[in-house]
């Protein structure tokens, strides 16, 4: 009984779709295939989601970014910087910064008290790298939420769609017209269409920025390790010597 339905539903498709061939001038418009006839799943919540996942694409190429999270030079200067002594009162510089060595360091010169051993440093400076990461991972968590979410709201769609080509056929007496079913298979279709169509753009770009975001803040490790040996002075009373390369 269930295979005599699915055929009789793929057969009214496929008689729709060449009754829509042969009617040239009942041709429907894009709006209408892919956003009037999803119905209010479509135009209620799948397509804010899909303007959703386009704001925040833009948003977060703008502001994650190597350029802004980890200027080339600036761990150098830095190091430069807090090389000698008064490494409190220099320090006071890179409050206005918004890169991660800048952010991780100058917490870790005003939280380590009179502890100054370079583990509590580390220590600070990892949790305050920590804390950074995961502030950025939060931003770009939406995109993972609407990734996941939408195939499911295409889903419900989709079976909702095929409850209203099924309830077609029963109302019909099992020998439905074509636009009968039209109207339950469009739905089923359109929904899934647009499900897949925001999910995986939103998962793949949040791949991508989770991968960046993990690779920074790795960098940004290196180069706070770096600018604790430039302070090996201040904090351990030791001369600074650079690392051979």
């Amino acid at each position: 009984m269930k295979q005599l339905l699915i055929l009789s539903i793929l057969a009214a498709t496929s008689q729709s779709c060449f009754a829509a061939s042969d009617a040239s001038h009942h041709s429907k418009s894009f709006l209408d295939q892919f956003v009037l006839s999803g119905g209010i799943i479509v135009w209620a919540l799948l397509l804010p989601m899909s303007i959703m996942t386009v704001y925040q694409i833009i948003n977060n190429l703008m502001t994650i970014t190597r350029k802004k999270l980890l200027p080339p030079n600036e761990a150098r200067v830095i190091k430069k910087l807090l090389s000698g002594d008064n490494v409190i009162l220099k320090s006071k510089q890179l409050a206005d910064n918004k890169d991660m060595v800048s952010i991780a360091i100058y917490r870790a010169i005003n939280q380590v008290g009179k502890e100054k051993r370079r583990g509590y440093y580390r220590v600070l400076v990892a949790e305050s790298l920590q804390e950074q990461a995961l502030e950025l991972m939060r931003k770009i968590d939406i995109l993972n939420i609407i990734g996941n979410v939408a195939p499911m709201i295409g889903l419900f769609g989709t079976v909702f769609g095929m409850i209203r080509a099924f309830n077609g056929i029963v109302e019909a007496g099992g020998q439905p017209r074509p636009d009968q079913l039209a109207g339950g298979i469009s739905l089923a279709l359109v929904t899934t269409f647009w499900g897949l169509l925001v999910a995986i753009p939103a998962l793949t770009v949040h791949g991508v920025f989770k991968n960046k975001i993990e690779a920074i803040a790795s960098e940004a490790a290196i180069e706070c390790e770096n600018v604790l040996d430039a302070m090996s002075a201040y904090i351990e009373g030791e001369e600074y010597k650079p690392k051979s390369v």
